[in-house]
């Protein structure tokens, strides 16, 4: 009896304790979408595959976005039958989904693929998560050049880490910012200072000291809709006196979270700083 118990794996052991077994299988369900596979998202490549193309590879999607920028195709399959000692069967389903993502002209700008199960989420099957964001920073002020800072970098690993997390906290990629935060940071300040000091009269150059205490963009995700969250707090440092900024912005969405919605949240955050530096400014320049 122990030869033969050393013989099994315990997952087997376990299903026969509670009376069946499993047996691996790999097909849609009866009312499932059939014409998409796992694979499927390989063949959508950012910057590429149009939205046409995507509507005669896959027909019409199971979700949209209101602007019509997402869409959500989804499908189920059936990858394990427990066979019951007593009599029946029970299909285990694992719910799949290709959410893409298109630009204003119609071409994908993401493709990612995820499945479910009853036990949740899993990690990232095919498809492309992890994303660039490029923000919409208006161009330095003609004289940038009045004002200097020297910019310290003293987020922590938690501070300073962009990302999506699917349902359950499943890691959906990297969030990447080009320019970089730090160069982000210091394209706000220098143009918002270039303003302050010249509505203050000051005309000759002026030098400053930054610390970027926490600069991200994360997501927290239900079923339902996702919110995206960005906060940003710093520490201008001034005449021997410091001032501290901060600006955060929660958006909560219905549809994918897209790197457009993603770049809108974080630059509302930098609105916000520029409105905090503004309101500070009667006191760093008195």
């Amino acid at each position: 009896m122990k030869s033969v118990l050393n013989g099994l794996t315990l997952p087997l052991i376990f299903l026969l304790l509670i009376g069946c077994v499993g047996i691996p299988t790999d097909y849609h369900t009866e009312t499932s979408r059939k014409n998409i596979a796992d694979e499927t998202a390989d063949k959508i490549i950012p910057g590429e595959t149009t939205k046409e193309d995507v509507f005669l590879m896959l027909g019409e999607p199971d979700l949209v976005s209101p602007d019509g920028n997402t869409l959500s195709y989804n499908w189920e399959k059936v990858e394990e039958l427990l066979i019951f000692v007593s009599g029946g069967t029970y299909e285990m389903k694992a719910g799949n989904f290709l959410v893409i993502t298109f630009n204003k002209e119609g071409v994908v700008n993401e493709s990612v693929y995820r499945k479910a199960s009853i036990f949740g989420y899993g990690e990232a099957g095919h498809g492309h998560s992890n994303i660039i964001l490029s923000l919409n920073v208006p161009s330095l002020a003609s004289d940038a050049a009045q004002v200097s800072i020297n910019i310290a970098d003293k987020r922590s690993a938690v501070d300073r880490k962009s990302l999506r997390d699917m349902y359950f906290g499943t890691d959906m990629g990297s969030v990447k910012f080009d320019p970089s935060e730090v160069e982000l940071t210091r394209k706000v300040l220098v143009r918002k200072l270039s303003e302050l000091q010249q509505s203050y009269g000051i005309t000759s150059p002026q030098e400053y000291l930054l610390d970027i205490n926490e600069f991200r963009v994360y997501t927290e995700m239900t079923f339902w809709y996702s919110d995206i969250i960005s906060r940003i707090t710093l520490t201008l440092k001034y005449a021997e006196k410091e001032y501290s900024l901060a600006g955060s912005h929660t958006k909560r969405t219905y549809i994918w979270p897209s790197k457009e919605l993603l770049a809108s949240v974080v630059e509302e955050a930098l609105h916000q700083i520029e409105q905090d530096l503004e309101t500070k400014a009667i006191e760093i320049y008195q």
